[in-house]
């Protein structure tokens, strides 16, 4: 899973990307949270723990991420000066917020948590007539299975995360490659959307080809 840390001490950023990329964590690190705005607007991640060190900073761009409906799981870590700082983060959508210093293990312990929490909250996606149950790995249409493959509904699960967006070949070549350890060419792609399109037609859903930009999921 992707990880974004901002934090501006060097010492204890160091240590945390080592004891995180043990734990199994791509490790992104910047030091500072005019940084990880940028790159909270152009890369995907999983979770990402933020440095209050300007916490108005860090405060607007939580907001500005629940205002865009972004659900980022996010865990502030905050110096125990900053307990107004740390609620205010959380009241502003932070899922979290951890006191500085604080033990590698109870953070850990706290990141696998809220990602089993989201987890479960994203269990089915519910798109028109069209569901997908990752723990039965299934997909459905109405009370029919849908036979899919596990990259199939990989990708389909992509394309359903942007409703009403364009996706690009090349976002959907990331998120396979990030989060299901899956690589594949542009050629590929295209043959797993064309048997996409075929199999969930009967649900109502259209996957359209934006010449020179990707595909877009819609409604027939």
């Amino acid at each position: 899973m992707k990880l974004l840390l901002a934090e501006n001490d060097t010492s204890l950023s160091e240590d945390l990307s080592v004891f995180l990329t043990k734990a199994g964590f791509e490790v992104e690190h910047v030091d500072n949270i005019i940084q990880a705005e940028k790159k909270l607007c152009n890369s995907s991640y999983d979770i990402a723990l933020l440095a209050l060190d300007t916490p108005s900073d860090c405060i607007n761009i939580i907001t500005q991420l629940r205002t865009a409906q972004r659900t980022l799981p996010i865990i502030l870590m905050a110096t125990t000066k900053q307990s107004k700082d740390c609620i205010a983060g959380l009241s502003a959508g932070a899922d979290d917020c951890l006191t500085k210093p604080f033990a590698f293990d109870e953070m850990l312990v706290r990141i696998q948590a809220l990602l089993r929490r989201c987890l479960h909250n994203k269990a089915t996606v519910r798109p028109h007539h069209l569901q997908l149950d990752w723990q039965k790995q299934l997909a459905w249409i109405g009370n029919v299975a849908i036979k899919l493959s596990s990259r199939e509904l990989a990708i389909l699960s992509i394309l359903l995360t942007k409703p009403g967006d364009t996706v690009t070949k090349q976002h959907i070549a990331e998120q396979l490659r990030d989060k299901h350890h899956v690589d594949l060419g542009d050629n590929a792609v295209e043959v797993y959307i064309h048997r996409l399109r075929k199999k969930v037609e009967p649900s109502g859903i259209n996957i359209r080809t934006i010449w020179r930009l990707g595909y877009l999921v819609c409604s027939k």
